[in-house]
């Protein structure tokens, strides 16, 4: 069956741009379009696929531009995704569906079958179940006893429903999932574990899908409940009296324990881990692997184990690899610290810092030993600016004179907010206990006695030897004068030797 570009256009309200008479009969990815067939284009990765593509007819976004010359048909639509599931739906239901009873099937008498239905072979309908109209349940198919199937759902082969269960309007069971199996319930005792019955039923509202091989438990009590519009993919596990809420979709081997509650329209990704009897709020969206071990506020996105908001657990996971490094560090640093918080080993270390030899680096600018001398004379003693070089402080800015020897040794102006100047100012002042350069080598105040007695020795300096006399004498030979003499007649004393 063919449809052209115009009725597709109507049909789902779209702007065509290009032939509105090409046509297609089948769906194709766009990277494997071939004449006759309608390919789509939301995610913008396949975007240069569009320029290549022999697809007929493409679906795109409203917003789309192609850069480049496009041997195919335009379909502009408000939501391409949205716009191929109506399209590909309409196509499912041109399709003739099968209707009969197969000779070959099951069906007890009791049982009730509605109208238009499609059982296929080796099927089995067992007591009390009621088949609503519309049906279409595949061979190989297991109802069990009382199971009611609502109008419009699909059971496809190999499906299990085990008795009691119910099963709404508009579902879609995929191939091998089993509904209504013992949860897992046991309970300890001295021979071993006793099986507690599962005496409760699984109950899927309308519109429910589930994937193959995916189970769901019936509860022990009262129902394991799937409500409406909820979407299952393959091989997930949901256990006994889980409830998840509407619209709720769940990838690939998702595992939900007993008696947890999920909310409404969540979207939980590939193995996703739901801890038992804990409540998950609505619109919860859950990363891949990430495991939820307790309640969860609704509005949220979650990741990792434990579950957090993804750019925390992208943070952590950036510093993974770097663990075992840090761990060897994090020892090593406890080991110092713990060295560092005795009095006696932080003296040594003190004293050890002061007991190297110090050695000043000479940049290229310093031609020789001669001009390092001559900086170290003048700078190492120095306050960090002069106040003749601050021109003026005002309106919190400080204006100061600095020369530029790499101009020449030019003096110019610059200008500093108060804090700035302050700032650098401070780097000037040093940490505690330590000293500028000139209070280290020969003039060191720890040393300064023994290095200078070493030096005169090595270099034939006279050592003068300390005199033992008093401040009078003392200023006599620094001035000249006797101060014990009378200013006035210049004979008498004024201070005479007290009596022995």
């Amino acid at each position: 069956m063919e449809f052209s570009a115009k009725q597709i256009a109507e049909y789902i309200q779209g702007i065509i741009v290009g032939d509105e008479n090409a046509t297609v009969h089948t769906f194709a990815k766009i990277e494997e379009g071939v004449p006759g067939a309608l390919s789509f284009l939301s995610n913008p990765k396949y975007t240069h696929y569009i320029y290549d593509t022999k697809s007929s007819i493409v679906l795109v976004n409203k917003d789309f531009e192609p850069e480049h010359e496009l041997q195919t048909t335009l379909i502009k639509v408000d939501n391409a995704y949205e716009s191929l599931a109506k399209l590909m739906a309409l196509y499912e239901m041109s399709i003739s569906k099968k209707q009969g009873v197969s000779p070959l099937a099951s069906i007890a008498e009791s049982a009730k079958i509605g109208k238009n239905v499609y059982i296929g072979p080796f099927t089995c309908i067992e007591d009390g179940a009621e088949i609503g109209d519309n049906v279409c349940i595949h061979p190989q198919a297991t109802i069990g006893s009382n199971v009611k199937i609502g109008m419009n759902t699909i059971i496809y082969p190999h499906v299990t429903i085990y008795q009691d269960c119910r099963i709404g309007n508009n579902c879609i069971l995929h191939a091998g999932a089993v509904i209504g199996a013992d949860g897992f319930g046991f309970a300890p005792g001295a021979d071993g574990y006793e099986k507690i019955p599962q005496i409760g039923i699984v109950e899927l509202e309308d519109n429910v899908e589930i994937g193959a091989n995916t189970c769901i438990d019936r509860a022990t009590m009262g129902h394991t409940l799937i409500k409406q519009g909820v979407k299952l993919d393959n091989l997930i596990q949901v256990a006994h009296n889980v409830e998840i809420g509407k619209h709720t979709v769940m990838a690939s081997q998702v595992g939900i324990a007993g008696s947890a509650k999920i909310g409404e329209w969540c979207m939980f990704g590939g193995q996703v881990g739901v801890a038992g009897h804990i409540k998950v709020g609505d619109h919860v969206n859950v990363g891949a692997q990430s495991g939820i071990p307790g309640n969860t506020k609704s509005n949220t996105t979650l990741m990792g184990y434990p579950a957090i908001d993804p750019k925390q657990f992208a943070r952590s996971a950036a510093i993974y690899k770097k663990l075992p490094d840090m761990y060897v560090e994090l020892g090593r640093l406890q080991k110092e610290i713990e060295e560092l918080k005795i009095s006696q080993e932080f003296d040594k270390f003190i004293s050890s810092l002061y007991s190297k030899a110090w050695i000043v680096y000479c940049k290229p600018p310093f031609k020789n030993a001669n001009s390092v001398i001559e900086y170290l004379g003048r700078y190492t003693h120095r306050v960090a600016i002069s106040n003749s070089r601050i021109l003026n402080i005002d309106n919190g800015k400080v204006t100061f004179k600095w020369r530029d020897y790499r101009d020449k040794n030019k003096m110019k102006t610059m200008v500093l907010d108060a804090e700035e100047f302050i700032r650098r100012f401070i780097l000037h002042i040093l940490p505690p206990r330590f000293m500028k350069i000139r209070h280290f080598g020969l003039l060191g105040n720890r040393n300064k006695t023994k290095k200078l007695t070493l030096c005169k020795s090595l270099t034939n300096t006279k050592v003068l030897t300390k005199e033992n006399i008093s401040p009078l004498e003392i200023l006599k030979k620094v001035s000249g004068k006797d101060f014990n003499l009378c200013p006035i007649c210049g004979i008498g004393h004024l201070i005479r030797p007290s009596p022995a």
